[in-house]
């Protein structure tokens, strides 16, 4: 099956289009997990991709890695923790945003699909926007 000059221009605009989407979508909802955790007293600590790898480094060839490591945002973890020391103690707390841009990705939801392996983005289902929020804290001293 080919593509046409035609076909690849308007897939290549809708590409441009979808990634304008994202980063105008990532710029509102970071600025507002930094917001939310700051109003509570949390620093920022680390962030990583829930369910995949982080991108590649330079000498990586691309195609060697999941095409899902390259949009690691959409299935992402987010930490912030508020802490008095250096032992654990129960005013200490940590703050999780688990951001998945589309559930349909969790390894639950593809096991219940019967997807084996990596995903095919344009043959899964589409499932729900879903933002979860966690707060852990210590219930005693502990190192």
């Amino acid at each position: 099956m080919g593509l046409t000059a035609t076909d690849a221009t308007d897939l290549v605009k809708q590409l441009q289009h979808a990634h304008r989407i994202s980063v105008a979508f990532y710029r509102r909802i970071l600025p507002t997990f930094d917001a939310i955790a700051a109003d509570l007293d949390f620093q920022f600590w680390y962030w990583e991709p829930s369910h995949t790898s982080m991108p590649g480094r330079g000498s990586t060839q691309p195609s060697s890695k999941w095409a899902w490591d390259y949009v690691p945002l959409f299935a992402s973890n987010h930490f912030y923790r508020r802490i008095s020391g250096k032992t654990a103690n129960p005013e200490d707390a940590a703050l999780c945003f688990c951001l998945y841009i589309d559930d349909a990705f969790s390894p639950e939801n593809r096991k219940a699909k019967g997807i084996k392996g990596q995903p095919d983005a344009v043959k899964m289902p589409i499932g729900n926007a879903v933002l979860q929020a966690y707060v852990y804290r210590p219930l005693e001293v502990s190192d």
